[in-house]
């Protein structure tokens, strides 16, 4: 019984003539089956026990029902009814203390068990939207029968200021969304003979315009899985491996930083770039390091071995002669020969440039190419450390 009624029961008049008029209170012929409430508070508890968790399972909200319940200025102090969640919590949208939720309860009466089903959808915004948002300016009898402003007793989760769209779509599209611009959405490329798409990632806070590609547009991140497709239809960059075969199915990804962590007993604890990153480019670094100082070395080997000045020292054989006797015929037909070589040898102490013995080898142009190696070297070096190529920003192939 409610003693405000008994005592003044021109209100009580007044309160139900307005409240049929707005839809708070069922007519004679009529039977409520969907209740609008004000959720006042969430059961955020994942465990609540063997018993409790059957009568307050996780994610249960206290609600106030919109023209059946009262309430003081301070209705979180009130002894408010607990709704279950109706859909199974695999994948739910909770709703935030002071948003407008859709109900529904097992049987007519106002004793029955009661489930909450969603957030009522009365916005475009995706984020925390209070309820009855629109009529703010109006005086809480009249935005929602009860004595309690719903601002009052708001916990900030979400940004309330900024709003988040939802993500664009197209007939026959299965998405689902959070408040803070996350999104997945399960699509068809329309152009490209409806072949299935699949994309998720964080969306830019702003409001998208309609879409006739597989992908929403431009983003934070995002990953996109397609199928029988090719790049041109994911994004308009310039795709450098020449790579255009169409009836591909590809993941495309788009991020500042892609990375991976290994969970092997002996790797590293920390995590590994998908890209040539700052690890990877100082390891090219110095291998080059390493091929330009052999090519110096072999420069210094070829001044020494071709190109230096060296002495040659004095050689003093002296006279040294070797006679040969040759014999031919026999009897008195024969005749005897001697030959006498002198094989002295003097050579006096002097300078020489390089091997005189390796006339044909031409030792200028050997010092050239070492050279044009280098600067090769040095160029590649400048390569690796631009921003445009091989850098942490690139791709690993």
């Amino acid at each position: 019984m409610n003693l405000d009624d008994q005592f003044f029961p021109g209100q009580k008049l007044l309160r139900r003539t307005y409240g049929k008029s707005e839809g708070w209170l069922n007519h004679e012929d009529t039977s409520f089956i969907l209740h609008r409430g004000i959720v006042i508070d969430i059961n955020l508890n994942i465990e609540n026990g063997i018993v409790g968790s059957t009568m307050i399972p996780p994610a249960s909200i206290q609600a106030k029902v919109i023209g059946d319940d009262t309430s003081t200025t301070t209705p979180i102090n009130d002894n408010n009814r607990w709704f279950t969640p109706l859909l199974p919590i695999h994948s739910l949208s909770i709703p935030e203390i002071g948003e407008e939720v859709w109900l529904i309860k097992e049987t007519t009466t106002n004793e029955s068990q009661g489930s909450w089903i969603c957030r009522v959808s009365d916005s475009s915004f995706i984020s925390k939207v209070l309820a009855r948002q629109y009529a703010e300016g109006q005086n809480t009898q009249d935005r929602y029968q009860m004595n309690f402003r719903v601002e009052d007793i708001a916990i900030e989760i979400t940004d309330s200021v900024n709003k988040s769209f939802s993500i664009p779509f197209i007939p026959g599209d299965v998405f689902q969304q959070g408040r803070s611009d996350s999104y997945v959405r399960h699509s068809l490329d329309p152009r490209n003979n409806r072949s299935g798409v699949l994309e998720f990632g964080v969306k830019e806070k702003r409001r998208y315009d309609s879409i006739n590609t597989p992908s929403i547009g431009d983003v934070h991140t995002k990953t996109v899985h397609v199928k029988a497709s090719d790049l041109r239809r994911l994004t308009a960059l310039t795709i450098n491996d020449g790579s255009l075969e169409s009836n591909r199915d590809i993941i495309y990804s788009k991020a500042d930083t892609f990375v991976n962590e290994s969970k092997a007993t002996d790797s590293e604890p920390t995590f590994n770039r998908h890209v040539l990153g700052e690890k990877i480019t100082e390891v090219l670094l110095n291998t080059v390091d390493r091929v330009e100082s052999f090519a110096e070395i072999m420069s210094i080997i070829i001044f020494v071995f071709f190109t230096h000045i060296h002495k040659v020292a004095k050689i003093d054989l002296g006279e040294k002669t070797i006679s040969i006797t040759t014999t031919e015929g026999s009897g008195t037909a024969q005749t005897t020969n001697t030959q006498t070589f002198n094989i002295g040898f003097k050579v006096p102490e002097h300078f020489t440039q390089g091997p005189k013995t390796l006339s044909s080898f031409n030792a200028a142009n050997l010092e050239a190419t070492v050279k044009e190696i280098l600067e090769d070297i040095n160029n590649l070096r400048d390569e690796i450390n631009r921003n445009d190529h091989l850098s942490k920003h690139q791709y690993i192939n």
